[in-house]
């Protein structure tokens, strides 16, 4: 048997068995995307991570400062976010580079790593075995 619900003004008739208004378990719901984990590898002195497609960050160790680089690379995009191109129709990239000492990594690396902890306790990440 037929019934109607009042929704912002309109009338909405479903049969009684399948009624996603009643019946809220019937309707599916869509599941979340779980983000893709980052590839992350070794070349040298240098830590490469893939963020995605278009983005890597790199952590290299420069001996002659004595200091550690983290440089982000992202593909560039104009106003609209479309994605950039020189004349070649080779992709442009967007770059920038942070000097940390000893100190300031342990501390960013610290701090990185209570964020992790948070983010993956409270969310379902997928982990690398």
């Amino acid at each position: 048997m037929p019934h109607t619900h009042s929704i912002d003004g309109k009338l909405l008739t479903f049969p009684d068995d399948t009624c996603p208004i009643c019946h809220p378990e019937l309707v599916k719901q869509p599941k979340p995307e779980t983000p893709k984990a980052p590839t992350v590898y070794r070349k040298g002195n240098t830590v490469v991570l893939k963020l995605s497609r278009f983005s890597i960050a790199t952590l290299t160790y420069w001996t002659e400062k004595d200091l550690y680089l983290l440089s982000i690379t992202k593909v560039l995009r104009d106003a609209n976010g479309k994605i950039v191109r020189d004349n070649e129709g080779n992709l442009m990239w967007n770059k920038a580079t942070l000097r940390l000492n000893r100190t300031l990594l342990k501390d960013w690396i610290t701090q990185l790593s209570s964020f992790l902890t948070d983010t993956t306790q409270n969310t379902n990440i997928p982990q690398r075995q």
